[in-house]
């Protein structure tokens, strides 16, 4: 995980029900402290706020420190626990049980690393976008609704999704 981090050009993004690991968190800054990469952590919120790891708090506000985004979040299973281990990195995935912590390493969980085409990269990062922001709505609004029933309405939505749509079709 660290290695890919270091290696990212474009963007890297983890999930994580516990997020400490020092390897990992500084490649994670080390890769956002370069030029165009964007780095984006999501942990899961109730986990890091009955501080069951001290670490967690302090590597997602050093994060923030440092130019990448850290998040906390629910999950939309397992009884809103963020419990998804997932890296995400210039179109490699590394899935599996991994919890980003000091005490994986010597635990040996299994993971796979996938490789995407680019045409599989561009759907990857729809999904996490969408998964990822409307937990995030869902989390500071207390009604959603209140923001998904007005994005139609909303001009400047409304003139990226035909940017977007316009530039797509052309590529197609």
């Amino acid at each position: 995980a660290a290695v890919l981090c270091e290696n990212a050009v474009h963007r890297c993004i983890l999930t994580a029900f516990t997020y400490d690991a020092k390897n990992v968190h500084d490649a994670a800054i080390a890769a956002a402290n370069r030029p165009n990469v964007h780095v984006e952590i999501f942990a899961d919120k109730a986990h890091s706020l009955r501080g069951s790891t001290e670490a967690q708090m302090t590597r997602l506000a050093e994060l923030r420190r440092n130019g990448a985004e850290g998040f906390l979040t629910r999950g939309p299973h397992s009884g809103g626990i963020q419990h998804s281990k997932v890296l995400y990195v210039d179109g490699r995935i590394l899935l599996g049980s991994t919890n980003w912590t000091n005490s994986n390493r010597s635990n040996f969980e299994m993971n796979v690393l996938i490789e995407l085409s680019a045409e599989g990269e561009m759907e990857f990062m729809e999904q996490i976008h969408y998964r990822s922001y409307t937990h995030i709505i869902k989390n500071v609004y207390p009604d959603a609704s209140e923001v998904f029933d007005t994005v139609l309405d909303d001009e400047r939505i409304l003139a990226r999704a035909e940017s977007v749509t316009k530039a797509y079709n052309e590529f197609i």
